[in-house]
């Protein structure tokens, strides 16, 4: 791969206000900051919600549209959570569902099966979720 010499030269670094896609949550915290280097940006959250109803994926909203090479599978580290389904605390990651979107889905990995999607119909009333997440942007 070639590398222009302005590539580091393009970053950025901000806030954002980090949601879910799918059902109608109260939130009692939400922060999220993210940072920008190329084409590639981290983004960190915090979640916390104290009611909730709905039905759908559990989904949460990036600050960019994903975008490029890989763009269907994001690395994802959650450092906290409580009140996601992930069927007995089962390993969980994130992935979209396609590029040019702006939202990775929680998926919770069975033993020798294909992941499972976390379904708001299934999250706690209250909880809090924290996480990063690491992706490409759509140029």
């Amino acid at each position: 791969a070639t590398v222009n010499s302005n590539t580091l030269n393009d970053y950025e670094e901000g806030n954002w206000t980090p949601r879910f896609e799918f059902g109608n949550w109260t939130y009692s915290t939400q922060q999220g900051i993210y940072t920008i280097v190329g084409n590639v940006c981290t983004a960190s959250l915090l979640l916390s919600w104290s009611n909730k109803s709905g039905t759908g994926q559990m989904e949460v909203r990036l600050p960019f549209l994903t975008g490029g090479v890989g763009e269907d599978r994001f690395c994802v580290s959650y450092g906290y959570l409580d009140g996601i389904d992930s069927d007995g605390n089962k390993q969980l990651i994130g992935t979209a569902n396609g590029g040019g979107l702006n939202r990775f889905a929680i998926y919770y990995l069975n033993d020798n099966a294909q992941p499972s999607i976390s379904l708001v119909q299934n999250a706690g009333v209250v909880g809090q979720l924290q996480a990063s997440v690491t992706y490409q942007i759509s140029p």
